[in-house]
């Protein structure tokens, strides 16, 4: 998982556009 400099996974923030990568990162938090 890769990070920005404010510390949120990168995938959140794509997870914004995508329902379908928000679900898979939920398990994370």
């Amino acid at each position: 998982t890769a990070f920005d400099l404010e510390g949120t996974p990168v995938e959140w923030r794509i997870a914004r556009g995508s329902a379908a990568q928000f679900h898979y990162r939920s398990d994370i938090g």
